[in-house]
Protein backbone atom coordinates (compact mmCIF):
# COMPACT_ATOMS: atom_id res chain seq x y z
CA UNK A 1 0.00 0.00 0.00
CA UNK A 2 1.23 3.60 -0.89
CA UNK A 3 0.99 5.90 1.73
CA UNK A 4 2.04 9.73 0.92
CA UNK A 5 2.89 12.61 3.48
CA UNK A 6 3.01 16.52 2.71
CA UNK A 7 6.83 15.82 1.77
CA UNK A 8 6.18 14.29 -1.32
CA UNK A 9 4.29 16.71 -2.83
CA UNK A 10 5.74 19.91 -5.02
CA UNK A 11 3.95 22.80 -6.14
CA UNK A 12 2.08 22.56 -9.11
CA UNK A 13 3.87 25.76 -10.84
CA UNK A 14 7.41 23.33 -11.34
CA UNK A 15 5.64 20.25 -12.22
CA UNK A 16 6.44 19.63 -15.70
CA UNK A 17 3.08 19.02 -16.78
CA UNK A 18 1.35 21.87 -15.25
CA UNK A 19 0.52 23.76 -18.29
CA UNK A 20 -2.03 21.28 -19.34
CA UNK A 21 -4.09 22.82 -16.61
CA UNK A 22 -3.25 26.21 -15.78
CA UNK A 23 -2.26 27.66 -19.69
CA UNK A 24 -4.91 29.36 -21.79
CA UNK A 25 -3.84 27.69 -24.83
CA UNK A 26 -4.47 24.48 -23.31
CA UNK A 27 -7.01 24.27 -20.22
CA UNK A 28 -7.38 26.60 -17.68
CA UNK A 29 -8.83 25.01 -14.43
CA UNK A 30 -10.66 26.36 -11.23
CA UNK A 31 -8.73 27.21 -8.30
CA UNK A 32 -10.60 24.67 -6.70
CA UNK A 33 -9.75 22.20 -9.52
CA UNK A 34 -6.01 23.12 -9.68
CA UNK A 35 -5.82 22.55 -5.29
CA UNK A 36 -6.72 18.83 -5.97
CA UNK A 37 -3.95 17.91 -8.21
CA UNK A 38 -1.22 17.53 -6.34
CA UNK A 39 2.07 16.97 -7.88
CA UNK A 40 4.36 13.95 -6.52
CA UNK A 41 8.05 14.79 -6.06
CA UNK A 42 10.42 12.91 -8.69
CA UNK A 43 11.37 10.22 -5.97
CA UNK A 44 8.10 9.37 -4.98
CA UNK A 45 6.87 9.29 -9.02
CA UNK A 46 9.56 6.69 -9.44
CA UNK A 47 8.47 5.07 -6.71
CA UNK A 48 4.86 4.52 -7.65
CA UNK A 49 6.01 3.63 -11.08
CA UNK A 50 6.39 0.32 -10.93
CA UNK A 51 2.62 -0.31 -9.40
CA UNK A 52 1.49 1.40 -12.24
CA UNK A 53 3.33 -0.41 -14.85
CA UNK A 54 2.88 -3.67 -13.31
CA UNK A 55 -1.04 -2.61 -12.99
CA UNK A 56 -1.44 -2.18 -17.05
CA UNK A 57 0.39 -5.52 -17.76
CA UNK A 58 -2.94 -7.40 -16.00
CA UNK A 59 -6.37 -8.28 -17.00
CA UNK A 60 -9.42 -5.89 -18.13
CA UNK A 61 -12.70 -5.86 -17.70
CA UNK A 62 -13.59 -3.04 -19.59
CA UNK A 63 -12.12 -1.02 -22.62
CA UNK A 64 -12.96 1.87 -24.85
CA UNK A 65 -11.69 3.36 -27.60
CA UNK A 66 -12.03 7.46 -26.82
CA UNK A 67 -10.56 8.50 -30.74
CA UNK A 68 -14.08 8.96 -31.58
CA UNK A 69 -13.75 12.64 -30.87
CA UNK A 70 -16.53 12.89 -28.45
CA UNK A 71 -14.96 13.35 -24.64
CA UNK A 72 -18.22 13.46 -23.58
CA UNK A 73 -18.79 10.41 -24.29
CA UNK A 74 -15.69 8.96 -22.87
CA UNK A 75 -16.75 11.21 -19.42
CA UNK A 76 -19.90 9.29 -19.33
CA UNK A 77 -18.26 5.91 -19.41
CA UNK A 78 -15.72 6.68 -16.97
CA UNK A 79 -18.08 8.25 -14.55
CA UNK A 80 -20.09 5.11 -15.11
CA UNK A 81 -17.24 2.81 -13.93
CA UNK A 82 -17.61 1.17 -10.02
CA UNK A 83 -15.26 3.68 -8.45
CA UNK A 84 -16.51 6.10 -5.97
CA UNK A 85 -16.29 9.79 -7.57
CA UNK A 86 -14.24 10.88 -4.11
CA UNK A 87 -11.26 8.19 -4.55
CA UNK A 88 -8.02 9.62 -3.82
CA UNK A 89 -6.46 8.03 -6.87
CA UNK A 90 -2.78 8.03 -8.09
CA UNK A 91 -2.23 8.92 -12.22
CA UNK A 92 1.56 7.82 -12.92
CA UNK A 93 2.82 8.60 -16.63
CA UNK A 94 6.39 7.59 -16.07
CA UNK A 95 9.15 7.66 -13.58
CA UNK A 96 9.38 11.06 -13.16
CA UNK A 97 5.78 12.32 -13.41
CA UNK A 98 2.43 11.49 -11.14
CA UNK A 99 -0.20 13.34 -8.96
CA UNK A 100 -2.33 12.48 -6.72
CA UNK A 101 -6.00 13.69 -6.73
CA UNK A 102 -9.26 12.02 -6.48
CA UNK A 103 -11.59 10.48 -9.24
CA UNK A 104 -14.01 13.17 -9.79
CA UNK A 105 -11.25 15.86 -10.97
CA UNK A 106 -9.95 13.24 -13.10
CA UNK A 107 -13.26 12.39 -15.07
CA UNK A 108 -14.04 16.03 -14.98
CA UNK A 109 -11.05 16.92 -16.81
CA UNK A 110 -9.88 13.75 -18.52
CA UNK A 111 -8.75 15.07 -21.65
CA UNK A 112 -6.07 17.29 -19.98
CA UNK A 113 -4.84 14.72 -18.62
CA UNK A 114 -4.32 12.02 -21.26
CA UNK A 115 -3.13 13.69 -24.72
CA UNK A 116 -3.46 11.06 -27.60
CA UNK A 117 -0.20 10.36 -29.23
CA UNK A 118 2.03 10.99 -26.54
CA UNK A 119 0.65 9.71 -23.04
CA UNK A 120 0.70 6.69 -21.22
CA UNK A 121 -1.00 6.55 -18.15
CA UNK A 122 -2.02 4.64 -15.32
CA UNK A 123 -4.86 5.54 -12.69
CA UNK A 124 -5.55 3.63 -9.93
CA UNK A 125 -6.97 3.72 -5.97
CA UNK A 126 -3.90 2.26 -4.10
CA UNK A 127 -6.17 0.89 -1.22
CA UNK A 128 -8.87 -0.27 -3.81
CA UNK A 129 -9.01 -2.81 -6.40
CA UNK A 130 -9.86 -1.39 -9.51
CA UNK A 131 -7.06 0.42 -12.41
CA UNK A 132 -7.68 2.82 -15.32
CA UNK A 133 -5.17 2.28 -18.33
CA UNK A 134 -4.45 4.87 -21.01
CA UNK A 135 -2.48 4.71 -23.99
CA UNK A 136 -1.43 7.13 -26.93
CA UNK A 137 -3.38 5.53 -29.26
CA UNK A 138 -6.44 6.32 -27.44
CA UNK A 139 -7.77 3.16 -25.45
CA UNK A 140 -8.78 3.16 -21.94
CA UNK A 141 -8.97 -0.15 -20.12
CA UNK A 142 -10.45 -0.38 -17.03
CA UNK A 143 -9.35 -3.60 -14.79
CA UNK A 144 -9.79 -5.09 -11.36
CA UNK A 145 -6.28 -6.42 -9.22
CA UNK A 146 -6.33 -9.57 -9.10
CA UNK A 147 -6.89 -11.16 -5.47
CA UNK A 148 -4.18 -11.16 -3.33
CA UNK A 149 -2.36 -14.35 -2.25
Amino acid sequence: MITLTESDFVPLDGFSLAWRWTQESHASLPASSLARIRPLASVRAAAVAPEATELCLGGDTATLRSAAGDPERVRAWLAALPVESHASVLVSWDVDTAVATDWETFVAYWDDFCYAGSDDLTVWNPEGVWYLCYDHEEVFRFGRRPPSE
